[in-house]
């Protein structure tokens, strides 16, 4: 049955359609799009510490997983590598 070739696939047409992920990042501009990872790194470079707070506060290490959306077994690194607060200990008066 005879059917038409399909298109090269190395020279683009102008006014051809572009796909959907392209649109999306072209309609962002690179400054708002910056700014936007700057925030996220902001507040993910303080994962780590607010975890450990929460686990501290008492939140269970599922309710940790369902709001963040971080693995159980990130969380359990995250705490290994908690710093250990140091033990008192009282001395008696010599």
């Amino acid at each position: 049955p005879a059917h038409s070739p399909l298109p090269s696939r190395r020279f683009a047409t102008i006014g051809a359609p572009v796909p959907a992920s392209v649109h999306c990042m072209a309609e962002t501009p690179a400054p708002a799009a910056e700014e936007e990872l700057r925030r996220w790194a902001q507040t993910n470079a303080r994962r780590d510490e607010i975890v450990q707070e929460a686990v501290t506060a008492g939140v269970k290490i599922s309710r940790i997983q369902q709001i963040t959306g971080i693995s159980r077994t990130d969380i359990m690194r995250i705490l290994a590598r908690a710093p250990k607060r140091p033990l008192l200990r009282l001395v008696g008066k010599d």
